[in-house]
């Protein structure tokens, strides 16, 4: 009995402890847990340290931070008297994979849920960073804009697993950059725009609007399909203002528009990277610039540029750029315009190693020409022409080759005839025509395929196709009055004459590892050529001179001269008043040789007499105005030196005439003498006849 009543006490007590906790747990169930996050969750970053987000199995769209849950499809029925339906609320509304938006948490939980297929803006939204787009899914603006806030952010990622479509089932609907961000940068994956304008891109690299690149896995690149919309006034500070296309990748242009765009060095609109491909089917691209080259488009390395259709117009380069609409890379870059249309974008729309391949129908059907660069030309759709059949496109004799990359700009013309012929048993030869089996019809000669042959001074032309020759001629020849050497501080002048009715082709100059043309100057049938001396390579000790010219019937002839260059004035000899002259330039050099005297005249000693100076014997140059004791010069003395001082007068006597002349003193002594006694005489003689 007492075991009784104490079973009955302890479960009793235990009834009343057990009241308290199902209380509880009753009034908690009333209270749901409160979601803690500051910020939307998404699919690939859930907050763990909330309750509600960290719970297993929780969805990105049970975030607090989402406007909305999904609503279904169909609202339950109301009991009693029918209400108002309440205003939807701002949260995203899901259909079938498709969500409309308004906010960015609604975009963040649009892209991570896979499902998503696609995502259409609701309202106008502002981002705060860049997204990344790793499934497929489409992007409708609908007419709204989406912007960033952020600084130099990529706005939209397409991994190599991503494909992600643009367009605006509104109107004006567009993806702005503000003037500080980029729009799309595309790793490996798939960018599509369908309409819609992608705006005010920047970037301080290549591609403001749309950069292209390789996905991390080997052989996945990234590829970009422009099927209509709009990229407008983005601006790179490097290459490519709209759109950079990475190595190995691709940019299909089929329609829409690429306006206002500008890069501060090339390819004001698209940027081709090596081994990339861009391909311009339709669409326009207009009034954008370049700081150098490619105001347009320009292909860098290998990569490739085809146009078969689309309009560039109005682009340009800064002054001192090359190509206004297109430039490639000489030597490797591939360009191929079948198509379309260039128009106003100046007087050298292309860059100059571009080649054009002009179509001449021949009264056929036009066919547009064709740019082309390091690759064949595209054969054309056969042109058309009344009651003719179209037999093929020609340079001279010759059949285009169309497999053979195009390296200078050529015309090409198109052959007809009544009937091919092709199926005839009878064929034309050289000289003579035949009659088509088929149509009866006259088949025209086909001419001689001659060829230029020379030997032993004698040139003709030989028939490939036949045992034709031509007349043997005598070559011409062509010699050049050119020095064998030249200074290195002397411009190299030399001349020719051509050889009658033959006319210049060109003339230049070869170095080891440069080389150009030179300018000729004709006066009196003489032909004076000049290359600077500026232009000789330090390095270098020779060139050759090559003039190039053709007989009246376009026999090639040459004369070329190997000219050494001298670093060091040879010849002549210097003077004491001269200094050496090169005898090869002409240009004084050296010292003077104070030996070596131009004008050395001799002057024998002269006496000095009573009345007049003397002089011993000297030489004076006329050169450096010295004298000299001795003949070869080498003895200066003063010109004092070489006077002799007048002989003294020791006579008391008067002196009354030449005192060197003895005979003449001794007949004036006679002469005197007689007189005197002549006088004495004669006085005796009266004296006496007194």
């Amino acid at each position: 009995m007492r075991k009784r009543i104490l079973s009955i006490l302890l479960c009793c007590v235990m009834l009343i402890g057990l009241l308290p906790t199902a209380a509880f747990a009753e009034d908690s169930a009333e209270e749901s847990p409160v979601c803690s996050c500051e910020t939307a969750c998404a699919a690939e970053a859930m907050n763990v340290e909330c309750y509600v987000c960290g719970a297993e199995g929780a969805l990105p769209e049970n975030c607090g931070k989402c406007s909305e849950p999904p609503v279904n499809d169909a609202a339950p029925e109301q009991e009693g008297e029918a209400i108002e339906s309440p205003q939807p609320a701002a949260v995203p509304a899901v259909q079938s994979g498709k969500r409309e938006i308004k906010s960015e948490a609604e975009l963040n939980v649009a892209l991570g849920d896979k499902s998503c297929t696609e995502i259409t803006l609701g309202g106008n939204i502002e981002l705060s960073g860049g997204y990344i787009i790793s499934h497929t899914v489409t992007l409708d603006l609908n007419g709204y804009t989406l912007t960033d806030n952020g600084d130099e952010l990529d706005i939209f990622s397409v991994y190599e697993s991503g494909n992600l479509t643009v367009k605006d089932s509104g109107t004006g609907g567009k993806i702005d950059g503000q003037n500080k961000n980029c729009g799309f940068c595309i790793y490996g994956g798939v960018l599509t725009l369908e309409s819609g304008t992608i705006t005010n891109c920047m970037t301080d690299g290549d591609g403001s609007a749309v950069d292209i690149s390789s996905g991390d896995s080997e052989g996945v690149y990234g590829k970009f399909v422009m099927n209509g919309g709009a990229i407008t006034n983005c601006k790179a500070s490097d290459d490519g203002g709209a759109v950079d296309i990475g190595k190995g990748c691709t940019f299909i242009m089929n329609s829409g528009t690429i306006s206002g765009c500008r890069a501060d060095d090339d390819a004001g609109a698209i940027f081709i990277k090596g081994n990339a491909s861009f391909e311009m089917k339709g669409g326009t691209i207009e009034n954008c610039s370049a700081g150098n080259c490619g105001g347009a488009v320009n292909i860098r390395d290998a990569g490739s540029f085809a146009m078969t259709g689309g309009t560039i117009k109005n682009c340009t380069v800064d002054e001192g750029g090359s190509g206004n609409a297109i430039y490639g890379k000489s030597d490797k870059a591939i360009v191929s315009i079948t198509g379309g249309t260039i128009e106003n974008c100046g007087a050298s729309p292309f860059s100059s190693s571009i080649a054009t391949v002009s179509f001449d129908s021949d009264g056929g059907s036009a066919v547009a020409e064709q740019k082309v660069l390091n690759t064949p030309a595209v054969r054309p759709d056969d042109p058309a022409k009344a009651g003719c059949i179209f037999k093929g496109w020609y340079v001279g004799e010759n059949a285009f080759d169309f497999s053979v990359p195009v390296t200078e700009s050529v015309r090409v013309v198109a052959i007809w005839s009544e009937c091919d012929h092709a199926s005839s048993t009878a064929q034309p030869t050289c000289t003579d025509s035949a009659v088509c089996t088929i149509c009866k019809g006259t088949i025209p000669a086909t001419g001689h395929a001659l060829t230029w042959q020379s030997e032993n001074g004698e040139y003709w032309q030989k028939c490939s196709n036949c045992d034709f020759e031509t007349e043997k001629k005598t070559i011409p020849v062509l010699t050049l009055n050119a020095p064998d050497k030249v200074c290195r501080t002397q411009d190299y002048i030399f001349g020719f004459t051509l050889p009658e009715e033959c006319k210049l082709i060109i003339t230049g100059y070869e170095f080891e590892k440069l080389g150009g043309d030179l300018v000729t100057t004709l006066e009196n049938g003489k032909y004076t050529v000049e290359l600077g001396s500026s232009g000789y390579p330090a390095e270098e000790n020779s060139f050759k001179v090559t003039v190039h010219a053709e007989t009246a019937d376009g026999f090639a002839i040459k004369a070329e001269k190997t000219v050494a260059i001298q670093n060091e004035h040879t010849g002549g000899k210097a003077t004491c008043r001269d200094k050496a002259k090169c005898e090869v330039c002409g240009a004084e050099y050296g010292e003077l040789d104070p030996k070596n005297h131009t004008d050395l005249k001799h002057f024998p000693a002269k006496a000095a007499t009573k009345t007049a100076e003397g002089n011993i014997e000297y030489w004076y140059c006329d050169g450096c105005g010295k004298y000299y004791s001795d003949k070869d010069g080498t003895k200066e003395i003063k010109k004092a030196d070489t006077v002799t001082a007048k002989l003294k007068d020791d006579s008391k006597s008067p002196q009354t005439g030449d005192t060197s002349n003895l005979a003449l003193w001794i007949a004036l002594l006679f002469i005197s003498g007689g007189a005197a006694i002549g006088t004495t005489v004669v006085s005796r003689k009266k004296k006496y006849n007194r």
